[in-house]
C-alpha cells in the first residue's frame, strides 16, 4: 500500500493483507458511496467465514473476494467471496474461459472494473463475466 499525506510529493509503503495477483489478474479498489473502500481481487486457496461463525476454505487455484475497509485501507474486517453459491458453469461470453461455480469456488482469473451507480448498485465486469451486488450484501455472511 502506498499512502501520500502531501499530495504526492512523498510516500509511505507497507504490506497489505492480500496476496498479490498474479498473470490474467487486475483487482479493483474503489471509493463506495458508503464511505468504505471496496477492493475487489482474487486469493489463492484462502479461509472465510460463513454465516454461522464457522471456517471455511475457499477451492480452485484462486478464489474472487471483495473485501471492505471503513478506515482507509488500515483494516479490512468483511472479506467476502463474490459468488450467491448456487452450482453452475459460467463461460464468458467469447467461450475462451470457463469456470465451475458454487459455495466454495469462484471465477479464478479476470481484468476487473466496477462501477456504483446513483441507484447504490456496484456493477463489476471481469474479462466478460458481468456481477450486479451492493452494500447491503457484500455485508452478508458468506453462505
Amino acid at each position: 500500500m502506498s499512502v501520500s499525506h502531501d499530495a504526492g510529493k512523498t510516500w509511505t509503503y507497507s504490506a497489505t493483507p492480500f496476496p498479490s495477483v498474479s498473470w490474467a489478474q487486475r483487482p479493483v479498489l474503489r471509493m463506495l458511496r458508503e464511505g468504505a473502500l471496496m477492493a475487489v481481487s482474487f486469493t489463492p486457496p484462502a479461509p472465510f467465514v460463513d454465516a454461522d461463525g464457522h471456517t471455511f476454505m475457499s477451492a480452485g487455484k484462486a478464489a474472487l473476494f471483495v473485501a471492505l475497509s471503513k478506515d482507509g485501507g488500515k483494516t479490512w474486517p468483511v472479506m467476502k467471496l463474490l459468488t450467491d453459491g448456487k452450482p453452475r458453469k459460467i463461460t464468458t461470453p467469447t467461450g475462451e474461459h470457463s469456470a465451475v461455480i458454487d459455495a466454495t469456488h469462484t471465477e479464478d482469473h479476470g481484468y476487473m472494473s466496477a462501477a456504483q451507480t446513483p441507484d447504490g448498485m456496484i456493477h463489476l465486469i471481469s474479462s466478460g463475466l458481468y456481477y450486479r451486488f451492493n452494500y447491503a450484501w457484500i455485508n452478508e455472511p458468506n453462505r
